[in-house]
């Protein structure tokens, strides 16, 4: 059954969800080319800036314009013919966020709220992106099912824009299975999940995610998620969902110690392209939890084969405990164990059209025993100096840093609820209408060693303020949208570890598709993020899934 994209107006909520611009639009389009025009940053003091050019449907990206390129490039021959292999057999070779099949899922998100509709009910997109100079055809599957729901044909440097309905919606009430998307395409691609998608309909509790393909997933994680803010009957739970990518696959979840689970199911089996999604419950009942409590963060999760892994929050505030406003959706796809990293630079996130970055949460989560942890150019106020495993410390920054230690680790980056964000509450003369920028979004930082070369993704409309943040070593040349921005005024030094020394930049852009490139076999960090009148959405450009290390043995019991 085709699954069509629903459009609804609805009214803005006044206390607990905030939605995003009030401003109407036709449905989402699909996109079929990446802008070929860069923005100007936003300059050493962090403003905003103008952009110097639309990004729309029809203009291109210009795949092939950097000399260097540390990502694979892919023959189609095959080995049948004497080749290396068809272009998705070499991908499989690749550790990276490029490949041939993917599973998307509509994760549990607000639904019990005055507003129509729910949260839960707007639009899932599936965003796919083709970073190739050849043309990939896509097809979007329900679970294992063998009949596509969609098919598109992608240009090479373009992408395209899957919009669904809820019908695969996880439940947000309850430990629930569920059926995932599974995205086919005859090249490698790179594909990217929101929930929901444009804010031409009042969106209010939204974020985004990063896809891993299914070559590069595998059978240990650790999850990560903000706070539960309330029983699992209403909006705040947190959350863990599980993929099973082959029939018969048996998991098993390690919550950390104290957290209580709704029902506390432990063991389970999922089929493929089955979900089964387990939610936290809080301890006390409605909003009046305590940072840490309901929060699955640490918590392992194991199977007997390869399975995908997301975590979030139906909807938390950041910081919590409760606060007037407001609460908003978190996810992300998690890395395997084993693609943790040793050293993160992690940055504030963009300016909501104030003077300076805004502060940042950060929730640090070890992978092993007395992780002592260094820190460039000093210690954020709160951040520890050892982690254990499973151990999750979050903290507050202000500035960005550099992260390191001899065993790999996790960082999350959050955006704060915007009653904690230093603006101007009333741009544009819009103090009738309350207008705050920015809500709680969540991010998976990718790790040094996991930076690529070459990214193609995706703005959605309607939302006020996008950026991009790139992270690059002192002196790269670096792309954005085929413009060289590399001697840009907006570059600021991070820190200096090691002899190398790192540098930030933020980027506005606008909506539609965008790429971002690296020369001479440099590497770079990207992280995108849409900001409107409460509402937020947040994630990583990219990442590499290479090996790194061995992770330890899960808990006993």
């Amino acid at each position: 059954m085709r699954q069509l994209l629903r459009v609804h107006v609805i009214a803005c909520a006044p206390l607990l969800l905030a939605c995003g611009d009030s401003s109407a639009g036709d449905a989402a389009s699909n996109v079929t080319t990446a802008g070929s025009s860069a923005a100007a940053s936003t300059g050493g003091d962090d403003s905003s800036g103008d952009t110097s050019g639309a990004t729309t449907a029809g203009t291109t990206a210009g795949p092939g314009s950097s000399s260097g390129e540390p990502d694979p490039k892919f023959d189609v021959g095959s080995k049948d013919a004497g080749g290396v292999g068809s272009a998705c057999e070499q991908a499989e070779a690749e550790q990276s966020n490029q490949g041939c099949e993917f599973w998307a899922v509509d994760l549990p998100n607000a639904w019990k709220i005055g507003l129509q509709p729910g949260a839960a009910d707007q639009q899932f997109a599936v965003v796919a992106t083709n970073t190739a100079d050849t043309t990939a055809s896509v097809s979007i599957y329900a679970g294992a099912e063998d009949t596509p729901l969609e098919t598109a044909t992608i240009p090479g440097g373009g992408l395209w824009v899957f919009s669904f309905d809820n019908a695969l919606g996880t439940k947000a009430q309850e430990n629930s299975y569920g059926t995932a998307y599974r995205v086919e395409s005859d090249f490698p691609i790179t594909v990217y999940q929101f929930n929901p998608l444009d804010n031409t309909t009042e969106v209010y509790s939204n974020d985004a995610s990063l896809l891993f393909p299914a070559h590069v997933l595998d059978q240990d994680y650790t999850a990560i998620t903000g706070d539960a803010i309330s029983i699992v009957g209403k909006n705040g739970g947190a959350f863990v969902t599980v993929v099973g990518v082959e029939d018969d696959t048996v998991v098993e979840f390690f919550p950390p110690a104290g957290i209580p689970l709704y029902p506390g199911v432990l063991t389970l089996t999922v089929d493929r392209g089955q979900t089964y999604t387990l939610m936290s419950n809080a301890v006390l009942s409605p909003l009046q939890n305590e940072p840490g409590q309901g929060n699955l963060s640490g918590t392992r999760v194991q199977a007997d084969k390869p399975v995908a892994v997301f975590s979030g929050n139906v909807c938390s505030f950041e910081p919590s405990p409760w606060i007037d406003c407001c609460c908003d959706h978190m996810e992300h796809q998690m890395l395997p164990l084993t693609a943790w990293g040793r050293s993160y630079v992690v940055v504030a996130a963009p300016p909501n059209l104030g003077d300076d970055e805004d502060k940042v949460r950060v929730r640090l989560t070890g992978s092993f025993d007395d992780t002592a942890l260094s820190y460039a150019p000093a210690a954020p106020a709160g951040a520890p100096a050892t982690i254990d495993a499973y151990e999750t410390v979050v903290f507050e920054a202000s500035s960005p840093f550099i992260v390191s230690a001899e065993q790999p680790f996790a960082i999350t980056q959050f955006i704060l609820s915007n009653e904690y964000i230093t603006v101007d509450p009333t741009p544009n003369d819009d103090a009738d209408n309350g207008w705050w920028p920015g809500d709680p979004a969540m991010i998976l930082v990718p790790p040094i060693d996991q930076y690529r070369g070459r990214y193609v993704f995706f703005v959605p409309k309607e939302y006020a303020v996008n950026y991009v943040t790139i992270v690059r070593r002192a002196g790269a040349t670096v792309r954005l949208d085929a413009a060289d921005v590399s001697g840009d005024p907006g570059w600021q030094d991070v820190a200096t570890v090691d002899g190398v020394t790192w540098q930030r930049a933020h980027f506005p852009l606008e909506f539609g598709a965008h790429s971002v490139e690296a020369e001479d076999d440099e590497t770079v960090g990207i992280t995108v993020v849409g900001l409107d009148s409460a509402v937020s959405f947040g994630y990583a450009g990219g990442s590499g899934v290479e090996f790194i290390d061995v992770p330890p043995l899960p808990p006993a019991g």
